[in-house]
C-alpha cells in the first residue's frame, strides 16, 4: 500500500494512464479481502481530502473502481465516507470526479441520506460540483418508492443549483 500511495503523489508518469494502472493495482489489493480493509479505505479518504490528489486528472478512476466495492464496507465505514465527502465536496473542481462522487451517493446510500447529503453540499460547491449533484439527483429521481416529500426535496435542491 505504501508503494501505491507514493505512486499517487509522483508528478511524473503519463497522468491519467498511470493513475488507471495504480487504480487497477489498488483494486487487486482489495480483492484479497472479504471485507474492505481500513488501510485501503484510508487511501480513499486521502484522495477525497488532499487537494494534491483530488485535483489530479484521472483520480476519478480510483473512485470509480472503489464504487463497485462499496457493498463490502461496513455501516460505520460508509457513514464516515459520506461525512468525508460532505466536508470536502466544495473543493472539487474536476467534473469527472464530481460525477463519480455524486453517482456513489445516489446509488449507494438510502434516498433520504443521499438527498440530505446533496442538500448540504449544494449550498457551497463549485460549478462542476453542481453538475455532479444534478446527475446524482437525476439518478435519485428515478428511484422507485420515493415519497412526495423526498421528490419535493429533490426539486428544491435542483432549484438551488440554478
Amino acid at each position: 500500500m505504501k508503494t501505491l500511495r507514493q505512486g499517487l503523489y509522483e508528478k511524473g508518469g503519463k497522468g491519467s494512464k498511470a493513475l488507471k494502472e495504480l487504480a487497477k493495482a489498488y483494486d487487486q489489493i482489495t480483492l484479497g479481502y472479504d471485507f474492505y480493509p481500513d488501510e485501503c479505505l484510508d487511501l480513499i479518504f486521502e484522495i477525497l481530502t488532499v487537494e494534491e490528489l483530488f485535483m489530479r486528472p484521472g483520480m476519478d478512476s480510483f473512485l470509480l473502481r472503489f464504487s463497485t466495492d462499496i457493498e463490502r464496507i461496513s455501516a460505520s465505514q460508509k457513514s464516515k465516507l459520506l461525512d468525508v465527502i460532505v466536508n470536502n465536496y466544495n473543493k472539487y473542481r474536476s467534473l469527472d470526479f464530481c460525477w463519480v462522487i455524486s453517482d456513489i451517493i445516489a446509488r449507494q446510500y438510502e434516498p433520504s441520506s443521499a438527498i440530505y447529503a446533496f442538500n448540504r453540499i449544494a449550498k457551497n460547491c463549485t460549478s462542476q460540483g453542481k453538475e455532479g449533484i444534478a446527475l446524482g439527483l437525476n439518478i435519485l429521481s428515478k428511484h422507485k418508492g420515493l415519497d412526495d416529500h423526498l421528490k419535493k426535496n429533490i426539486k428544491d435542491i435542483m432549484n438551488m443549483l440554478s
